[in-house]
């Protein structure tokens, strides 16, 4: 029997733009093989849903004639007050066990713990009502094989209210999962009651297991799957490989350099994304070239081999998508492009004269020394990089592994290089990490406010992730002095102790202090942390990278102190407490 696949993208995940991972695997489902596939984006349903399709356009709308008009003070007003009616809605929800935001989801009751989870499967909740009308309005039903992609904390609770609701449509659905938090958490999942809500696990990168295990779902021949130890039965069929947990090192890499096939978002409503204009994501590269930090776990959700896609292809599908939906806009997601591959991609995009524009995450490498290099990035399209900061000290970026070269000297340089091209430059902040000294911390606050370079910040508090270096090294531990202890079985984070004492609260609280401080005399970081990052990157394209100085000339300080207050806490809820309030 042919088999169908719905491809499920579940809430509450960030909803500027569509995810990458579901359009890739419809687009290597449908050159491979002849699975019928359909991706289905429910975040972006649950949160039109709420918002309201129609008003969201109407902002949106109002949004572009702004930024096409050059009006930097209605377009930037225009974009917090787009957030902050989409928050406005959400908050209208009437479920008094779950709040939202545009990027979280938050319980009142421990979502860390497998068994508070099954508690509210047991139920039939708001949230699953609200979910399970959403599907109705769907063809979603009409599959027999679902495939949910869970890529951050805030998605897990949803994924499995979805689970039950297909499986209370079909009985003998088969549902796999997938993506990052999945992969970390397999042994977990398959070790509690949540088994129940899922056939299969694929972990790391899921593509050819994917088409393997559709063959074997159709054909049931056991030799597609029997040398894929990606694959994770759940205990529906102990044929294939139940709860396999062969060696990270020794699983197979898939090759991502493919000329005849593109990532396929045909099936999604691309209007309806939170962005003023479409941006596509794109993958160049795979496992960060570097993954040597020691707080840093992304690098484990990657197949073990790192790997770069040719930029001949890459410039074919960038192509492609302007052709499809008349894109201009792109974020490449790769966790850190290398310089060399960053370099020959934007001679490429000069050369082919494709006229887009795109952001990036990259580190603080030599390349970016080079006034030429960053002129040609920004020559290409470049307009906004994302660069781990996390701390200037000398003894903290040690500390980390971040790498001998990058030093105080080299990150002002680059920041500067960068920033005089004319491309925005993003830092990601991290205080509270062990070991590193409070003066250091002072000191990161102090080179935010003063270094006029800089454009953005987002600012968090240290955490053990699973599969990190510290995580996984006991030496590592040792140079932190700390020591670990689970927070519960359905989170990637652990909970640990610093010197024998809990610092959660601590760290916290002095990070809101620096937090408060940095926004109070840096007001322009404190507005471009109400933007979305692809909406900010649109109108750094449009206005350059200075937009929000010549808002601040042109904004009354009654808005600005306003915009302080809200800047604070809302940054303090989603990116240090990570609770809503």
């Amino acid at each position: 029997m042919l088999k169908k696949i719905a491809l499920i993208f579940p809430p509450s995940h960030d909803f500027s733009m569509p995810y990458l991972a579901p359009a890739y695997l419809k687009g290597y489902l449908d050159y491979f093989s002849d699975v019928k596939c359909k991706v289905f984006d429910l975040n972006n349903e649950f949160y039109i849903n709420v918002i309201g399709g129609n008003e969201l356009k109407v902002r949106k709308e109002k949004l572009s004639n702004h930024i096409r008009k050059g009006d930097i003070c209605s377009a930037v007003n225009d974009s917090i007050g787009l957030e902050e009616f989409c928050q406005e809605k959400l908050s209208s929800i009437e479920d008094s066990k779950y709040k939202f935001s545009l990027k979280k989801i938050t319980t009142t009751y421990n979502q860390y713990f497998s068994a508070n989870i099954l508690k509210e499967l047991a139920i039939t909740s708001k949230l699953e009502r609200y979910l399970e009308t959403i599907i109705k309005e769907t063809d979603l039903t009409d599959y027999n094989v679902f495939g949910i992609t869970i890529s951050v904390e805030d998605q897990i609770i949803p994924s499995f209210i979805i689970s039950k609701i297909i499986k209370k449509f079909h009985i003998k659905s088969t549902i796999i999962l997938g993506g990052s938090i999945p992969t970390r958490l397999t042994n977990e999942i398959a070790s509690t009651g949540l088994s129940q809500f899922a056939d299969y696990i694929i972990k790391h990168e899921g593509e050819l297991s994917l088409l393997n295990l559709m063959s074997f779902l159709t054909d049931g021949k056991q030799t597609f799957i029997s040398n894929d130890p990606k694959i994770v039965d759940l205990g529906k069929n102990d044929s294939i490989h139940e709860n396999d947990t062969i060696a990270f090192k020794n699983q197979k890499t898939v090759n991502i350099d493919h000329a005849k096939f593109f990532p396929n978002f045909e099936d999604l409503k691309l209007d309806n994304y939170l962005a003023p204009n479409l941006i596509i994501p794109l993958n160049i590269t795979r496992r960060c070239y570097w993954a040597k930090c020691d707080f840093c776990s992304i690098y484990y959700t990657w197949d073990p081999k790192h790997r770069v896609k040719s930029i001949d292809n890459v410039i074919s599908e960038i192509k492609h998508q302007v052709k499809k939906h008349n894109v201009q806009y792109f974020r490449i997601v790769d966790d850190s492009i290398p310089p060399k591959v960053l370099y020959e991609l934007a001679h490429s995009l000069i050369n082919n004269k494709i006229g887009i524009y795109y952001e990036i995450y990259s580190r603080f490498e030599t390349k970016f020394l080079s006034q030429n290099f960053c002129d040609i990035l920004y020559k290409s399209g470049c307009r906004q990089i994302f660069f781990g900061l996390e701390n200037i000290g000398t003894r903290t970026l040690n500390l980390v592994n971040k790498g001998k070269h990058i030093t105080e000297t080299n990150i002002n340089q680059i920041l500067e290089n960068t920033f005089d091209a004319g491309i925005s430059n993003y830092l990601f902040l991290l205080f509270g990490i062990p070991q590193a000294p409070v003066a250091d911390e002072e000191l990161t606050v102090e080179y935010i406010i003063n270094n006029k370079k800089i454009s953005t910040v987002a600012i968090g508090t240290f955490l053990v992730d699973r599969f990190s270096p510290i995580h996984l090294d006991p030496k590592v531990r040792i140079k932190y002095k700390i020591s670990l202890y689970d927070k519960g079985d359905m989170t990637t984070e652990f909970g640990y102790k610093y010197k024998g004492k809990v610092i959660f609260s601590d760290n916290k609280n002095r990070t809101k202090m620096y937090l408060k401080s940095i926004f109070s005399k840096r007001p322009d970081l404190a507005i471009s942390s109400l933007l979305n990052e692809e909406t900010r990157l649109i109108l750094a394209s449009t206005f350059g990278n200075t937009f929000l100085n010549k808002y601040m000339r042109i904004a009354t300080p009654e808005n600005i102190s306003t915009i302080i207050a809200h800047a604070v806490e809302k940054t303090a809820s989603e990116r240090i407490y990570r609770q809503l309030s």
